[in-house]
């Protein structure tokens, strides 16, 4: 943290890990030392990566703090990534879906906490959102139409 910056370390943080995953880690203890870029509070936590998590990554962390958030958690299953977005499908009439982007900007442990406003209503896809990507494309290829 930078200097100057009061910290309680958390008993747990989420990081991203090389492939953008959110993955968790347990506090270890308070660093003895100062990181020389940033002459600030500094913790150990123990990370589970899965080799996806190499000594010497810069990864971004995010501890808890500020006012809780209510939403919903949104399993990495349900998220689909195209055009550098991420999105999911939601149940939309009695059998149809609409793509709808959402915030990747809270990890939670395997996908992400979406505010209740972004989502309201309807339920989501959890898996196979990735096929109805697939043939929202196709029926498009097949009348011509652009996105």
């Amino acid at each position: 943290f930078p200097a100057g910056t009061a910290v309680v370390p958390a008993p747990a943080i989420m990081v991203r890990d090389a492939r953008e995953k959110p993955v968790s880690a347990a506090f270890v203890s308070s660093a003895p030392g100062a990181d020389p870029r940033f002459q600030g509070a500094g913790f150990f936590y123990l990370a589970s990566g899965s080799g996806s998590l190499p000594a010497g990554l810069n990864l971004e962390a995010f501890m808890p703090g500020g006012e809780l958030m209510e939403g919903y958690l949104i399993p990495a299953s349900a998220v689909i990534w195209w055009q550098g977005k991420a999105w999911v499908y939601q149940k939309q009439g009695a059998d149809g879906f609409v793509r709808k982007e959402i915030s990747t900007a809270t990890p939670a442990e395997d996908g992400w906490l979406i505010p209740e406003a972004d989502l309201p209503g309807q339920p989501i896809v959890s898996k196979g959102a990735q096929q109805l990507l697939s043939e929202e494309f196709k029926s498009q290829a097949q009348t011509g139409e652009e996105d």
